[in-house]
Order: C-alpha cells, then structure tokens, then sequence
C-alpha cells in the first residue's frame, strides 16, 4: 500500500498494511524481544517493500536522546584527525550513535557556533579535539546542557584524554642533541597554543645547557602552508639548523618538500623529527622519526568515556586517562654534516 500523493509512510500507515498496532510497530523498530518472530517478519517485510524510513526526530523526542554526538576538530584535512574519528566512530557506531564532525579550521568564532548550534538541535554528547579554548562561558553552557570529553584540550570540570607526549617530545631532542645537533629549529601553529610541545623544545636546551635562538621557532602561518614555509624560512637563514622538529606529522610534510626543493637530503644535510605518527609517517622517503601516539585508542577511550557520561547523567567528579606515547626513530635522523 503506497501512501496516496506520494506523501512520506508513517508508522500508522505501516501498521495498518501489516495488520498490526502502532505499539507492535514501534516495538519492531525498536528491536523489543517482546514481538514473536512471525510478526516481526512481516512488519519487517511491510517496512522493506514501502521503503519506511523512521521519523528520527520524534523518536528522539520520545525516547529523550537523539543518538547522535558531535566531534569538534581543527583541521579535517590532518589524517591525525581522522584517525582519531575512526577510533570515535567505532565505539559509538556499536552502540547505534552516529556522529557529527565538526571542522572548526582553527578558529574560536567556528567552536561557539558548532557548539550552540548542535546543542539546540539536541545532541546527546560532544567530544572536542581543538587547539583553541574557546571561552569558558561557552563550556558552562556546554557543562549545563550536554555530556562532553576533551582529547588534548584541557577544559575545566570536563574529563580529558591525554597522552604523555612532553617527556617523548623532549626524548626526541635528546635524541638529536645524541647525534651532534645543537642547532635544533622548531615549527608549530601557534606559541601560545602550542604550549605543551614547545615546552619540550624549551626545556631540553635548557637542561643540556644548549641556547635557543629566536629565530629557530617558527610559528604564524596557516596549517597548510606551515611546514614548507617555516622550513624555507629556517633554511634561508645566515646560519640554519642541522635539525627541524615540526609539531606534527602534517606539518612535516611541508618540512620535506622545502628541504627536497633546496636541493637537501634527509638527513644527510638535515634531520627532521615529529610528533603523532600517522599512517604516512612511515611511508615517507625517508621514514620519519616521530613520537608515535596511540590515535584510534585515544578516539575508542573517548568514545568509550563519553557514553558511560550519557548514561550516568549525574554529575561526577572529571577524570583525567593518559595514554602512552613512544619516541620511533626512523631514517629521517642522522648526525649533522661537518
């Protein structure tokens, strides 16, 4: 029976094809035990043949969730990113949650619109994976109205998934210092945000007595420029570095094409070291030598955290889950040309 004008089948409309109540319906739909398997073969088959889609809006309404949660990330075009979506995406997908991936492109005005946005259309939790903090007026309202789970961005009263990348980060710079190098660049984002990692950087040299230079730390472009223009930049300087560590794996990508287009080998003329170890990493020619971070694992926990906050309700005391890291030296490192 095909609803007449072709107007969309309601569950009434399917009900009464199949001979049944709206209440056995529902019960189908809903995959209750409570429906015997002649009767739920047939609703079924009703279902299939009018192409029934169910109103997910007034389920939601009636069920008070909507199944559905939002990812907040900065940049959609770092594979980092959608390593971590995967990981996400698993565990929510298994509990018959979809979710919304929200691209920010590093901007705060982008992270308070997504935010009220997706919030009034009555998400069910969010996840945020930003390097930007984007007011804690924005997080109250966040805190008041939906679960959440920060990755990497610390949030007050909010729990957070973390891995230790400052000691692996500084490992990574003992690991140059070892091979000689004690003119060290560093490329990232942005200094104020970038705090963590530029600590490492800061902090090595200071422990081995090395001085760092000014103009080895390079920051202001935009992400998909950053790593080949920081680079040129470094390399055009009176005296340039042995060595570059770029803040992530992405930005590396840049690091090589610069160093290749001067005319330079990996690592011969300049080594180069990162942080993430995406799935490239070790693809590149050379392999690069980056902290390795365990990104789907850090996606699953969130998941895995931001449900049991849906379920719970209450508030809770925030909790904090590090992950490991490891340093993995690849071929893009070797002692610095005399």
């Amino acid at each position: 029976m095909k609803n007449e004008q072709n107007k969309p089948m309601t569950i009434k409309d399917i009900a009464a094809e199949a001979g049944v109540s709206i209440c056995t319906v529902s019960r189908v739909l809903n995959k209750s035990d409570l429906v015997g398997k002649k009767t739920k073969k047939k609703v079924e088959r009703v279902i299939e043949e009018n192409g029934y889609i169910p109103n997910e809006m007034a389920r939601s309404l009636l069920r008070k969730k909507s199944r559905t949660i939002a990812l907040l990330i900065p940049d959609l075009s770092n594979p980092f990113y959608a390593e971590l979506f995967f990981g996400i995406e698993e565990v929510m997908s298994s509990e018959g949650y979809y979710v919304y991936v929200c691209n920010t492109n590093y901007k705060m005005e982008n992270e308070r619109r997504y935010i009220k946005e997706l919030i009034g259309r009555g998400i069910d939790g969010m996840i945020f994976m930003s390097l930007y903090y984007c007011g804690e007026d924005i997080f109250d309202f966040v805190r008041k109205n939906v679960s959440a789970v920060a990755v990497q961005t610390k949030v007050r009263d909010m729990d957070l998934i973390v891995t230790d990348v400052q000691e692996t980060g500084a490992e990574a710079i003992r690991h140059l210092f070892e091979l000689g190098h004690r003119k060290i660049g560093y490329i990232c984002f942005d200094k104020k945000t970038n705090v963590e990692r530029l600590h490492s950087y800061l902090i090595s040299h200071k422990e081995a007595g090395v001085p760092v230079k000014d103009e080895y730390v390079i920051d202001g472009y935009t992400p998909d420029t950053l790593g080949y223009m920081a680079a040129k930049r470094l390399l055009s300087l009176p005296e340039p570095p042995t060595a570059i560590q770029a803040f992530n794996d992405y930005t590396a990508l840049g690091v090589y094409q610069a160093v290749i287009e001067a005319g330079l080998n990996i690592p011969k003329d300049i080594s180069i070291v990162s942080y993430d170890d995406i799935k490239i990493a070790g693809l590149l020619n050379p392999p690069l030598t980056t902290v390795n971070q365990p990104i789907q694992e850090m996606g699953r926990t969130a998941g895995d955290l931001l449900l049991k906050n849906i379920s719970r309700g209450a508030e809770h005391l925030p909790k904090e889950i590090h992950l490991p890291s490891k340093f993995v030296i690849r071929s893009s490192t070797a002692p610095p040309a005399r």
